[in-house]
C-alpha cells in the first residue's frame, strides 16, 4: 500500500528532529574540557549569538567544566621550555658562529631554559600578541616562534660577550680534554671565562627577548605562578666552544701534546729524585740502627737463645774488647762436667 504525502512528511520531519537533537548532544559535549596539569587554559567565547571574548584563565590540573557551546579553550604550557642551538640531533638551530677577540671565528653550542610567564594578564596578552601570529598552541608553530624570536637575540648576545677574549682564553686546554686528560691551569681558566660569559648572556637575554616581544612573556625556569609579579632569569649554559678551523683546533691539540710530554717528564724526575731520596734514608735508618745500644743487646739475647738450644755452640761476646766466653757443650756433643 503506498505511502500517503502526510505520513512521508511526518517522517521526513521526525528525521530533521533527530538530526537537530544528534548535532545539539555534539556540541554539548564539546562544551566540557578540562586542562592538563602541564598547561594552562584560556577560555574564549565563540557562540552563534556573541562574539569572540576573553571568559578568563583555567588553572593547570582542572577538571572537566561546562564552557559554552563554540566556546575555545586555548592551553598553553607551564613546564620549563628550552632553546637548544647545537649539531645534536633535535636541536633547535645549528651551532652559533662568532669571532673571538682577534677575528678567530668559534662554534658554540648552547642551551637556554625558560618558562612562560603564566600571570593571568600576562599570559592572555602573550596568546593574543605573539602566540596567534605563529600558531603557536601547535609544535610546529611553536619552534618558529622560537626560532624567529630567541635565535637572534642569544646571537647577539654570545657575540658581545666573547669578543673581550681571545681563542686562546675560550679554548685553552680543551683540546686535552677531548683526548681523556687532564686540562692544565689554562683550561682551568677557559672554563672560568665561559662560566662568566654565561652568567652575563643569562643575565641579560631575558630582557632582550621580552623587549623583542613586547612584554615579560618569557621568565627563568624557577617562576612561580603564585608570584607573577618575580620574573626570574633565564638558565644559560654553553655546551662547546671550538674553534671552526681545523688548524686552529690541530694547532691546540699539538700544543697540549707537547705540554703532556713535559708534565710526563716532570713526572719522571721527580719520581727518580724521590727513590733516591728513599734509598738515602733507608741506609740512613740502618747505619743509625746497627750502633743503637737496644738494638744489639736484642741481637746478643737472640745469640744467646740460639746458642742455648745447640749442644755445641760456643758464643763469644766482645764488649768494649772485654771477650765473654759462654761454652754450653762439652767438645765431643756430650753434657759438661758439673
Amino acid at each position: 500500500m503506498a505511502m500517503s504525502k502526510k505520513a512521508i512528511g511526518g517522517f521526513v520531519g521526525l528525521g530533521g528532529i533527530v538530526v537537530v537533537v544528534l548535532v545539539l548532544i555534539i556540541l554539548f559535549a564539546g562544551a566540557w574540557r578540562s586542562t592538563p596539569v602541564d598547561h594552562i587554559g584560556l577560555h574564549y567565547s565563540g557562540g552563534p549569538i556573541e562574539g569572540q571574548r576573553f571568559q578568563g584563565v583555567v588553572d593547570p590540573g582542572s577538571g572537566s567544566r561546562f564552557l559554552g557551546i563554540s566556546d575555545t579553550l586555548v592551553l598553553l604550557p607551564v613546564t620549563q621550555r628550552d632553546y637548544t642551538a647545537s649539531n645534536a640531533e633535535g636541536a633547535d638551530g645549528g651551532p652559533i658562529v662568532a669571532p673571538a677577540r682577534g677575528g678567530v671565528e668559534m662554534e658554540f653550542e648552547v642551551a637556554a631554559y625558560f618558562t612562560l610567564n603564566t600571570g593571568d594578564a600576562t599570559v592572555r596578552s602573550f596568546y593574543e600578541r605573539v602566540c596567534i601570529k605563529f600558531d603557536c598552541t601547535t609544535d610546529d608553530g611553536w619552534d618558529e616562534m622560537l626560532r624567529i624570536n630567541f635565535r637572534g637575540p642569544i646571537e647577539q648576545a654570545i657575540q658581545q660577550s666573547i669578543r673581550g677574549f681571545t681563542v686562546d682564553e675560550l679554548y685553552a686546554g680543551q683540546a686535552s680534554v677531548a683526548q681523556g686528560e687532564q686540562p692544565d691551569d689554562s683550561g682551568d681558566e677557559a672554563v672560568a671565562i665561559l662560566e662568566q660569559v654565561q652568567e652575563q648572556i643569562a643575565a641579560d637575554l631575558k630582557e632582550n627577548i621580552n623587549t623583542v616581544l613586547g612584554g615579560d612573556y618569557f621568565c627563568g625556569p624557577t617562576f612561580n605562578r603564585t608570584d607573577p609579579d618575580v620574573c626570574p632569569d633565564f638558565e644559560f649554559q654553553i655546551t662547546a666552544a671550538v674553534p671552526t678551523s681545523d688548524a686552529v683546533r690541530a694547532a691546540f691539540a699539538e700544543n697540549a701534546a707537547s705540554l703532556q710530554d713535559i708534565i710526563t717528564a716532570q713526572n719522571r724526575a721527580q719520581a727518580t729524585v724521590a727513590e733516591a731520596e728513599g734509598q738515602r734514608e733507608s741506609q740512613e735508618a740502618l747505619n743509625n740502627l746497627y750502633s743503637d745500644p737496644a738494638y744489639i743487646a736484642y741481637l746478643e739475647a737472640l745469640a744467646m737463645q740460639a746458642c742455648a738450644a745447640n749442644s755445641n755452640c760456643t758464643l763469644v761476646i766482645t764488649d768494649g774488647g772485654a771477650g765473654i766466653n759462654i761454652n754450653t757443650g762439652s767438645a765431643d756433643g756430650g753434657t759438661p762436667p758439673g
